[in-house]
């Protein structure tokens, strides 16, 4: 968590943007459901007009919420973009000072998965996640706020599953970075079992064994499949 934070910091406009767009959305969010409440309300209470009102204001926040939601997805995939590049730029600088010799300890196909596939799930698992954590903040907040209307014998019980829901996942957290890793592994061998395969496509032809690209690649590719599901 804390070198996914030094990327964030690269990028403090960008990541604040997406930060206020979530919360915003937490905030329709929670106004969308308080609305749904005051419409029962008015049905039960026979309030017509009172109904058709809150209707109407539901729409109109339906729609305005729905313009900050695209935005705030479109931002937030844009940022993760930048993010992962800057982490991308890290890792070219790096591997720019090893020596002929270190360099050649591995094909180039590692470094290759490296800068492809570690950084999908680098986004993926990393600064995709840290964003829902923001929404998740954001939302357990706000209603939080809101149910401070109605009762505020609500507000353990809010607090209690607000906690289970952004405190059980760091349980896990180790077991999701092994199988991460073990994954990034896998991934490296898949991609150095294909460039084999291509590479050697004319001697694979000579002795009519074609057949054995397809066996190598099958049998990579399920490993990765076991390490994803592990």
């Amino acid at each position: 968590m804390k070198n996914l934070f030094k990327y964030v910091k690269q990028e403090p406009g960008k990541v604040t943007v997406v930060v206020i767009l979530q919360l915003i959305c937490s905030v329709f969010r929670v106004l969308n459901s308080l609305i749904n409440v005051f419409i029962l309300n008015s049905l039960i209470k026979l309030d017509f007009q009172g109904f058709f009102k809150y209707i109407l204001l539901n729409i109109l926040l339906f729609l305005v919420m729905t313009i900050f939601l695209i935005s705030e997805q479109v931002l937030s995939v844009k940022t993760v973009q930048f993010l992962s590049l800057r982490l991308r730029q890290d890792i070219i600088l790096h591997l720019e000072n090893y020596s002929v010799s270190r360099f050649e300890q591995h094909d180039t196909g590692v470094y290759t998965s490296w800068l492809t596939n570690d950084m999908n799930l680098i986004e993926e698992n990393g600064f995709t996640n840290l964003f829902s954590m923001v929404q998740i903040f954001g939302d357990s907040v706000f209603s939080l706020i809101a149910l401070l209307k109605f009762n505020w014998t609500f507000l353990p019980l809010v607090i209690i599953l607000t906690f289970f829901t952004l405190g059980l996942p760091q349980l896990v957290r180790k077991k999701v970075a092994s199988s991460n890793f073990t994954t990034s592994k896998e991934n490296e061998k898949v991609v150095n079992v294909i460039n084999d395969c291509l590479q050697g496509f004319a001697t694979y032809n000579i002795f009519t064994a074609e057949q054995q690209i397809e066996k190598r690649i099958t049998s990579a590719v399920k490993k990765l499949i076991g390490a994803k599901v592990r």
